[in-house]
């Protein structure tokens, strides 16, 4: 096993987002640079009542806690009223994870703020002073006054904290089943006994011969069969245990040290079987591959995808997964997933498309999503699969409706392309639901009005329906009809979470808080 993975580390990445955009780049290229895997909040996608959850499952996989303090306290966590960032810091404290503080220098501070007043609007400065003294209050703090500074110190910082706090990372898998190598033994004495037998009579050599091949042959396949069992046996635990998590939202803390001590036997297992691809299965590979990505371990799940490939370098969906993930996480290498997008054929299917499209979404390649989309479009041609040509048309749609200058160009085009997709499939509600949300960024306020009208006819607990109905009432300046669509929304919503949605909205179209109107007429 060569030294890389061995000492493969992942660094949990904390910050404020919008004063330090530029310098979470440069920590996570520092970390990548070094072969290791930055772990952070970019990916995440899912509503905000998961967001405590999935910071905690990124934290409990980190080996190191890096947290870098700029210019800004952060969102607020309404339950607590603390920044996430500090929730992020609190939980890797109480995890016992290694935390290193990069600190920017109260200089540079005031230099920041000074050449854009504007980054501390809305801020809660005082939280932040008293946050930042917290932190410098541990001797393990580096202060930094600019971006090339703090590249330097998160080298050094890694290269001594590998050295003198050493973590587990992903260690190898050192167990063998006790049966099977006592069978092995057994099967090894009689190879020995029917080969010491040769030089004891000449009149024994063929049938003594015919036992050494027999016994050779039994050995190969006991040995197939211990790291098949082995690797099917993990597999099925693996899932087991992901099932586990999820049941108990990561707080089962015994589970999930079970699932780390499985991960990392099931990557021993893989390496020590490169010589002998075919005992543990691409297949297998891939498939916990797929696991780790479905719960937040990107980087594990990337190299899982990578070594899947090894053994079998045409298995197709491993490589859609593994460039989908290349999209997501690593942006030197986004060019490399670009150019296989491109050569996408018809032995695509529509799930493996869709995963391309979200990761392409995830990274803000709308360019890129609108190119990909029109190829593929021609080359299906007018006669080819319909499903498909409505998926191909709303990608690309959401590609132009999102292409930095939404130009009346890429208005037109885009509501051409959603007009296409509806003709094909008429009642179907995410294809709706992508139309309406172009014709409201459109400004086309009546024609979304109605199609948001059906959607909620379709799916009455919908509270985004609800929300972009409003603003499109808004537009056309009918706003009693607001108050009562959110009214009719709040009678739906199925928790608080669902209220809390209306609330933000009511605060941003600003509507009072009135009682229903009846009615509802467009």
């Amino acid at each position: 096993m060569s030294a890389i993975f061995n000492k493969k580390f992942q660094i949990f990445v904390s910050s404020t987002y919008k004063d330090l955009i530029e310098e979470r780049d440069v920590v996570f290229k520092t970390v990548v640079d070094l072969l290791h895997i930055p772990l952070g909040m970019e990916r995440f996608i899912s509503s905000a009542g998961d967001k405590i959850s999935y910071i905690k499952k990124q934290i409990d996989q980190a080996d190191y806690f890096f947290l870098i303090l700029g210019v800004r306290y952060g969102e607020k966590e309404k339950s607590s009223g603390k920044s996430y960032t500090e929730l992020e810091y609190e939980y890797a404290l109480s995890q016992k994870i290694p935390v290193i503080a990069f600190v920017m220098t109260e200089e540079a501070r005031k230099e920041s703020i000074s050449r854009n007043p504007s980054i501390i609007d809305g801020d809660d400065t005082e939280a932040f002073i008293r946050f930042r003294n917290r932190v410098q209050a541990d001797p393990i703090v580096m202060p930094w006054k600019d971006r090339s500074e703090l590249a330097v110190f998160c080298q050094r910082a890694l290269i001594h904290h590998f050295e003198f706090t050493p973590r587990p990372g992903w260690v190898r898998f050192n167990e063998v089943d006790q049966i099977l190598k006592q069978n092995m033994s057994e099967v090894t004495s009689r190879l020995a006994l029917a080969e010491s037998s040769l030089s004891a009579t000449l009149k024994e050599k063929d049938d003594a011969l015919k036992e050494v091949a027999t016994l050779k042959k039994k050995i190969s396949e006991n040995s197939i069969l211990t790291d098949r069992v082995v690797a099917e046996s993990m597999v099925r635990k693996l899932k087991i245990e992901f099932d586990r998590i999820d049941e108990n939202d990561c707080t089962d803390e015994e589970s999930r040290n079970r699932l780390y001590e499985l991960l990392s036997q099931f990557e021993e297992l893989v390496l020590s079987t490169k010589d002998r691809p075919q005992f543990v299965q691409a297949s297998m590979i891939e498939e916990v591959g797929d696991l780790c990505r479905k719960n937040g371990m990107g980087g594990l799940a990337l190299w899982l995808y990578e070594q899947a490939l090894e053994r079998d370098p045409g298995r197709y969906s491993a490589k859609v997964e593994l460039y989908s993930l290349m999209t997501e996480m690593v942006p030197q290498r986004r060019d490399e997933a670009i150019e296989f997008y491109r050569k996408l054929d018809s032995g695509t299917s529509e799930y493996q498309l869709k995963r391309i499209f979200d990761s392409l979404i995830r990274a803000d390649r709308y360019s890129d999503l609108e190119q990909i989309c029109s190829l593929l479009l021609e080359r299906l041609g007018p006669s080819g699969d319909p499903n498909r040509r409505v998926l191909l048309l709303k990608n690309r749609a959401v590609a132009r409706k999102n292409i930095d200058q939404f130009s009346e160009e890429m208005q037109r085009l885009s509501e051409e392309d959603m007009d296409e997709a509806l003709k094909i499939s008429p009642d179907d509600e995410n294809t709706l639901s992508t139309y309406a949300a172009i014709l409201l960024r459109s400004k086309k306020w009546r024609e979304a009005a109605i199609r948001f009208k059906t959607l909620i006819d379709i799916d009455p607990n919908d509270m985004r329906y609800y929300i972009s109905l409003a603003k499109a009432l808004k537009g056309l300046r009918r706003f009693d009809e607001i108050d009562t669509v959110l009214e009719v929304a709040a009678s739906n919503a199925r928790g608080h979470d669902d209220l809390e949605k209306i609330a933000a909205a009511r605060r941003e179209i600003g509507v009072r808080e009135v009682q229903p109107l009846p009615n509802l007429v467009l």
